[in-house]
């Protein structure tokens, strides 16, 4: 998109109400979310290969929260 569009979406924009403006906003904002919900795909998807096959993330996520909390309750006892 070229600068001149943007310079007359702008004017367009300056020449509507307030609650026109919310409108706008709220319908580019769900014009925005759909391609990003097509192109994510699962995490599992996106992170496949990152870590060996034999990764167990629910083990390593346990022992992070475990790690956590101690250290949580370490620094509560001071």
């Amino acid at each position: 998109m070229n600068n001149l569009i943007m310079k007359k979406v702008i004017f367009l924009v300056d020449q509507i109400n307030p609650d026109e403006r919310l409108w706008l906003l709220e319908y580019l904002s769900r014009h925005l979310r759909r391609p990003l919900r097509q192109q994510r795909g699962s995490l599992r998807g996106i992170w496949k290969g990152v870590f060996p096959e034999t990764f167990d993330i629910d083990f390593e996520l346990k022992q992070m929260r475990s790690t956590w909390k101690s250290e949580t309750k370490q620094l509560a006892n001071g």
